[in-house]
């Protein structure tokens, strides 16, 4: 699984951290955790402008795409 933003990529590496920005996710939404750390998924990292999903969830420029 290939993940752009670098937090992320934390969360699911250690799983549920507790802090004043995550406070508000409910664990059980940490669930990619635990399929990381079975071995079942890995998490890399990708430059925004290489990921092709951002196609379909953020507005971008023409000259990118």
């Amino acid at each position: 699984m290939y993940e752009d933003n670098a937090a992320c990529i934390a969360q699911i590496k250690e799983g549920f951290i507790k802090g004043d920005r995550t406070k508000h996710i409910p664990p059980k939404f940490f669930y990619p955790h635990e399929l990381q750390k079975n071995q079942q998924i890995e998490v890399k990292q990708i430059r925004s402008q290489d990921n092709l999903a951002n196609l379909f969830t953020k507005a971008l420029l023409k000259s990118i795409f």
